[in-house]
């Protein structure tokens, strides 16, 4: 079988890649032109496709257009329709990815596989729509879809999200040398932050069960989810020293200390996927829970001198 990974040099494709090697699949990958890739014995036999994945992209859309592939994966999800306008004659599975704030904030915890609120960003939101719409397509056309949303990803090879709702190497180190932590007063959101492992074995299952994984959408995490208290314990112990925690009102904290959208999401809605359906259907069971995949992050960060 033959497997193509669009962005397949990202945190994701750089498990993945591995994972379908051993599983005696061919490779390919399809990333930017200035990507350094591994250089182990996994990826000695890849192939390399050179271009950036950008949105509604005439050489993109020529490049994907000449792919010679059974199964496409799109990890990046920047132009699914694009995608799959000129792989579907072609391909016998395509898996398109997203994000788990596509579902807009959750009204049900954990999220279930359907729309919660419209989503804040509207990139989120035209990417949300573009997956619905391929994913109804698809069934109409005949052409196997399988759609993956995904949590926080976290675990080596990636910066795992940071005090402050990012992945910034920058303030993991600010505050493993003792600059204060900031919260706003009772918060409670829960996050599930997933393996990068375990998020690769999600896709390999649906990969290896088409049949079952087509025209379906599978929410990917971990076990369960945890506070921002858990993931301050945590990192006290990963930056081995103690933290200070100042809580703020929630008004100062989001007009003064974090104002961007973006950045205060996680300390004000819970990002808490649903698996239950990914396990029923393709037998997913996640080997990391949120705790262990930040720990291995954080070595990761110590052992490359992130940290």
């Amino acid at each position: 079988m033959n497997v193509s990974l669009i962005f397949g040099d990202g945190h994701l494709g750089r498990y993945l890649v591995p994972i379908l090697v051993d599983g005696g699949m061919a490779v390919s990958v399809i990333v930017d032109e200035e990507t350094a890739l591994p250089e182990t014995r996994h990826w000695e036999n890849v192939a390399v496709i050179r271009e950036p994945y950008e949105y509604q992209s005439e050489r993109w859309h020529r490049v994907l257009s000449e792919l010679q592939t059974d199964v496409l994966v799109d990890l990046a999800g920047i132009d699914l329709t694009g995608t799959y306008t000129e792989v579907r004659d072609t391909v016998s599975h395509l898996i398109g990815c997203g994000n788990i704030r596509m579902y807009g904030p959750p009204q049900i915890i954990p999220t279930p596989e359907e729309t919660q609120n419209p989503p804040e960003s509207e990139e989120f939101a035209r990417r949300y729509r573009d997956l619905l719409g391929i994913q109804g397509q698809a069934t109409h056309d005949g052409v196997p879809f399988t759609g993956i949303i995904l949590s926080q990803i976290a675990g080596p090879g990636g910066v795992p999200i940071d005090l402050r709702g990012g992945n910034n190497p920058d303030t993991h180190r600010a505050h493993a040398d003792g600059e204060p932590v900031r919260l706003p007063t009772g918060c409670n959101t829960l996050l599930a932050p997933c393996d990068v492992t375990d998020a690769a074995n999600a896709i390999y299952l649906a990969i290896i069960k088409r049949e079952t994984a087509t025209g379906e959408l599978f929410n990917v995490g971990p076990p369960y989810a945890i506070t921002w208290e858990k993931i301050i314990g945590i990192y006290e112990t990963a930056y081995r020293r103690d933290l200070i925690v100042n809580t703020i009102d929630w008004d100062e904290f989001f007009a003064d200390h974090l104002p961007e959208a973006e950045a205060n999401y996680v300390f004000r809605e819970h990002s808490c996927p649903d698996i239950v359906k990914i396990r029923t259907i393709l037998g997913y069971e996640p080997q990391y829970p949120p705790e262990e995949a930040l720990r291995r992050g954080i070595e990761w960060m110590r052992k490359t001198n992130i940290l």
